[in-house]
């Protein structure tokens, strides 16, 4: 029961189910999912141990600093009232289901069951994608703006390829018009950032089939050929212009505007050289980019748009370099992981699956994260 409500939690918390259905709101669905697993931590004492071995590798205690060093920046935050409400009001609701993946997940069994959930709530979103076509930029519930649903198709391609990969039949081809299906979310958010790392994924997917399977040159052309068919089909000559502006530096705004990603960026590093040691305060950003980025009586509100210049400004150099560890370890264990498995016998095992879809789903969060505030969000 603990399990199952668990693996609803990890669904309902990724698609935002209260707001994909607001009846539910009044119930406190979300919350009760979370709550429920959470009692299996005090009904089994197994699963605190799981806990605490997890916490014990490199990334674990790099999460533990980290979280450490969120509470003590509240002291020094340039807006101590925001920065103690950060930690008491958000910080422990993100913290709690990591806590509870880490209790749970103890198999490739349990593993592939998250991941199953996970990748139901990207399906939803890629249908509603698909359906939103002619439209302005995708958006389906206000939690998540373009560019975070854009991350959240990236960051689930992995998993759904890697699925694809593995299966056979119906199955198969359900997931082959699902990754088609997230393809076109991305399209569908016109996120220049998403794009970007959905490339980035694609690579890393590449080569890591190459270590299992394969690959034939037609076989690369005709996935090719149907990417560029969905680009020019969904995206058209309006999205081709859009993912060109990237490199445009006399037309693009993020390079010469006040508010543009370029110039925030300059000012997030001069709060990192100012403030080097504990950053300007937790969930302060843009309070900070309002004080030293006003243009006349306009002020600059905005997000820092890159998850680790976020961080470096908020925490100093020290709450910057534990992140990094964090991210760094996890996929340097996952590689180890890959290393240790059989790959000249070139079959695909539950360990390596789930161990390449992680690794793919956290190059879309590094690559798509540098263009996005995303440092505090669940869905790392």
């Amino acid at each position: 029961m603990f399990f199952k409500a668990l693996l609803i939690s990890i669904f309902s918390d990724a698609c935002k189910i209260q707001s994909l259905l607001p009846f539910l709101a009044p119930f406190f669905f979300q919350k009760i999912m979370a709550v429920i697993p959470s009692i299996g931590l005090a009904t089994q004492p197994r699963l605190l141990i799981n806990i605490i071995r997890g916490l014990r590798t490199t990334h674990g205690k790099a999460l533990l600093f980290w979280v450490a060093w969120i509470v003590m920046s509240v002291a020094f935050s340039i807006y101590p009232g925001g920065s103690f409400r950060f930690v008491t009001e958000s910080l422990w609701i993100k913290l709690v289901p990591l806590f509870l993946v880490l209790a749970y997940g103890v198999s490739t069994e349990s593993i592939d069951k998250m991941i199953w959930a996970f990748i139901l709530a990207v399906a939803i979103f890629a249908v509603a994608a698909f359906v939103s076509h002619g439209l302005p930029r995708f958006q389906l519930i206000n939690e998540y703006d373009p560019n975070e649903s854009a991350l959240m198709f990236v960051m689930g391609l992995p998993f759904i390829f890697w699925q694809l990969i593995d299966s056979r039949g119906l199955k198969k081809l359900l997931l082959t018009c699902l990754a088609g299906l997230a393809v076109i979310g991305v399209i569908q958010t016109q996120s220049r950032g998403g794009f970007l790392a959905l490339v980035a994924v694609a690579v890393v997917s590449v080569s890591q089939y190459k270590n299992i399977g394969k690959v034939s040159k037609l076989k690369i052309a005709l996935i090719i050929a149907a990417v560029a068919g969905i680009l020019f089909i969904q995206g058209g000559s309006q999205y081709g212009e859009r993912i060109s502006s990237i490199f445009n530096s006399k037309l693009d705004y993020n390079y010469f505007d006040s508010g543009g990603r370029l110039i925030i960026w300059k000012h997030a590093i001069t709060m990192m050289i100012t403030h080097p040691v504990f950053g300007i305060g937790v969930d302060t950003f843009e309070t900070g980019l309002a004080r030293m980025a006003s243009v006349g009586d306009r002020e600059v509100w905005q997000a820092a748009h890159n998850s680790f210049l976020q961080v470096g400004a908020e925490l100093g150099f020290p709450g910057l370099i534990a992140f990094c560890i964090m991210i760094f370890s996890s996929v340097k264990s996952l590689k180890k992981v890959v290393s240790a498995q059989d790959l000249a016998s070139r079959k695909l095992n539950p360990v390596l699956r789930i161990s390449f879809s992680m690794i793919g789903s956290w190059t879309g969060f590094i690559v798509g994260g540098f263009f996005l505030s995303q440092a505090y969000r669940n869905l790392i």
